[in-house]
């Protein structure tokens, strides 16, 4: 037989904003009974009972706690998460609107266990749970500008549903005396914002509907919790103590982006897209911005494209970590024509736009003829770039009015080879390599062209003062070519005046002293750049110790310096000289360092104390010895440490 459940009358009315769980707890209070779950017991014949009452749907067992309570049921469902069906459930616009939120949708806003509280309230009479405590996207109470307490200071657990003082925790904790963060102006407001929607039914957004705004809230909520730089940052700024939950923040952040929209929605994709996904790669639009292309898409075929339209425009103007195609969800159908508004092309568009290689694009952006970006795309070598569109046209400008090297070779009164090396050494900037060979702007020619003219006239002749021509034949052992010295003629180090005759690049005269004086550091700088030759190194590789040329063939061919053959001159890189001198060290420098005589180390080698690297012993025909830097360090520390322990038994 079906149990009858007797009609009991109102013990205790509904209060304002009160929950259904509330009012359960204050009818089993006012009918004496021990706990709340006997109302349950009464009632779960009927129907199953959800997680909590706020969630309970229209039904018999909905029915049955109205006549158990005296209230109609339409009353009772005002107390339940089906109050704000309106605001919340998201259907299209030729769709009818459900009676009660879906199942999805209270999993989406309302916590499933016990609502938090608000210990101000509790101090007040009637005291009672209000139903927004239970909706997540409020993790505050307006009333008193405070965070909610979702736990017990005192124990640190839950609160139970069974309680039937609520102003008590089950470890009897009161929690009326429980601590509050308060809120700041700006953060009430974000908040307030959200109750507002959630109670008056009007959306923030422009074009959004209220339920198309929850949707889109819970959206950015579940993006944030995936950031965690963002709620360490929003923490940091407003001073939030360890107690408020990093789900609480991510609520916060997301009201943020929707009252304060889209200046602070565009500076969080700013930090979105660089958090690592669990697919990620650089050129996976997609992938950078999670899920939100996608249900920004699915928001818009629903008739609200008000987020769809921002992030297609941050896409365009703003997206430099990869390139932006028809693939994208955003840009498919007749929005693929916004691509050619963006104001960054592909380093591929760009090479063939300008007529240059793909590779070149990168040297470009080095040397600041073109602005964008080149990064890596996964773990396999690859890489995309964008280019700014601006600098693209400009440099195409730049390109359409630059003449060829045999051209510039004319106008400068020199051969196209030294055109060239001008190129080579940045002297004629901006110059670009072009599939139809060298460009080089005419505006870097009359610079020098305009530099020459203003050089002193020297009217006769001088043995002080040397032409291009015989400067390069008496010093270009010493690395002086003709780049070299319009180079220190431009940097006002090499003292210069030209012919009266002309008033070309061959005019110029150079002074002889001002050469030598900058002789040995152009040689330091050109060994640096290309190397030694194994004869210039005999003579710098051990510093106040020249060497003979055979020596350091001997060492090369025993593997202790590394060359390498450019022609049929083996060249000795800087790098590999300074390896060698932190490797190895010869016989004398091994005597200072142990302080001992040559003859004494010659000893040791015979006792197998120390053994050379390079030796006669070892190799036959050998020259200079040649000791390992460690091992001569651990013999003198070996040899130190006796004198140490007899101070110390001394002592």
């Amino acid at each position: 037989m079906k149990r009858i459940i007797p009609r009991l009358p109102a013990r205790e009315p509904m209060l304002p904003g009160e929950s259904l769980e509330s009012l359960v707890r204050r009818q089993a209070l006012a009918m004496g009974y021990e706990q709340v779950g006997r109302i349950s017991a009464l009632v779960r014949e009927r129907g199953e009972l959800p997680p909590s009452f706020n969630h309970l749907f229209s039904g018999p067992v909905l029915e049955s706690l109205g006549k158990l309570f005296g209230i109609p049921v339409a009353s009772l469902l005002q107390a339940t998460v089906h109050r704000f069906t309106e605001q919340l459930v998201l259907v299209r616009q030729d769709e009818s609107l459900p009676v009660t939120c879906g199942s999805k949708t209270i999993l989406r806003f309302f916590r499933r266990g016990t609502s938090p509280i608000c210990p101000e309230c509790l101090r007040e009479e009637p005291v009672y749970e209000r139903l927004l405590w239970s909706f997540q996207p409020l993790p505050v109470c307006l009333e008193h500008e405070r965070f909610l307490v979702d736990r017990c200071p005192n124990c640190g657990r839950g609160f139970s549903s069974q309680r039937l003082d609520v102003r008590h925790c089950r470890c009897g904790h009161p929690l009326m005396n429980a601590s509050q963060v308060p809120l700041s102006g700006s953060l009430i407001e974000s908040f307030r914002s959200i109750q507002n929607v959630l109670l008056d039914g009007k959306s923030s957004i422009p074009g959004m509907s209220t339920a198309a705004q929850f949707w889109w809230l819970e959206r950015l909520f579940s993006a944030v919790t995936r950031t965690p730089s963002w709620i360490a940052g929003l923490r940091q700024h407003e001073e939030f103590s360890m107690e408020i939950q990093d789900q609480s923040l991510a609520w916060l952040a997301a009201a943020e982006m929707l009252v304060d929209w889209p200046r602070r929605f565009e500076e969080f994709l700013e930090v979105f897209q660089t958090v690592i996904k669990h697919r990620t790669t650089s050129t996976g639009v997609s992938r950078s911005f999670g899920l939100l292309l996608r249900e920004a898409k699915w928001l818009e075929d629903r008739g609200y494209p008000a987020s769809a339209e921002v992030l297609r425009a941050y896409l365009l103007q703003r997206y430099t970590l990869g390139h932006l195609t028809a693939k994208v969800c955003l840009f498919q159908g007749t929005a693929k024509t916004q691509m050619k508004d963006r104001p960054w092309l592909t380093r591929t568009q760009t090479a063939k736009q300008l007529g240059v290689r793909h590779g070149a694009i990168a040297d470009l952006l080095r040397r600041g003829l073109l602005d964008g970006e080149v990064r890596t795309a996964g773990a396999r070598g690859r890489s995309v770039g964008v280019v700014s569109r601006d600098t693209v046209l400009a440099l195409q400008r730049q390109l359409a009015s630059s003449v060829t090297i045999p051209v510039a070779a004319k106008w400068l009164g020199i051969g196209r080879h030294a055109v060239l090396e001008m190129v080579h050494r940045n002297l004629l900037e901006k110059s670009v390599r072009t599939a139809k060979g060298w460009l080089i702007p005419k505006e870097t020619i009359e610079n020098w062209e305009a530099f020459i003219k203003h050089l002193p006239v020297q009217p006769g002749t001088s043995v002080d003062w040397l032409t291009l021509r015989e400067a390069t034949r008496r010093f270009g052992k010493s690395g002086f070519t003709l780049t070299v010295v319009l180079d220190l003629v431009r940097s006002r180090r090499v003292r210069a005046c030209r012919s009266h005759r002309t008033s070309v690049v061959g005019a110029i005269l150079v002074n002889h002293n001002d050469l030598q004086l900058n002789q040995e550091q152009v040689q330091t700088q050109q060994n640096a750049e290309a190397g030694y030759s194994v004869h210039q190194l005999s003579k710098v590789l051990i510093p106040g110790r020249p060497l003979k040329a055979i020596v350091l063939q001997k060492w090369i061919g025993a593997g202790l310096l590394a060359a390498r053959r450019r022609g049929r001159i083996l060249i000795v890189m800087p790098a590999e000289v300074e390896r060698f001198r932190k490797t190895y060290c010869l016989a004398g420098e091994a005597c200072a360092l142990l302080g001992i005589s040559r003859k004494t180390l010659s000893r040791w080698e015979e006792a197998d104390r120390i053994e050379p690297v390079y030796g006669r012993r070892s190799h036959e025909g050998a020259g200079a010895s040649v000791f390992l830097r460690d091992d001569v360090e651990r013999l003198r520390n070996k040899e130190a440490a006796p004198d140490a322990e007899t101070f110390t038994r001394a002592a």
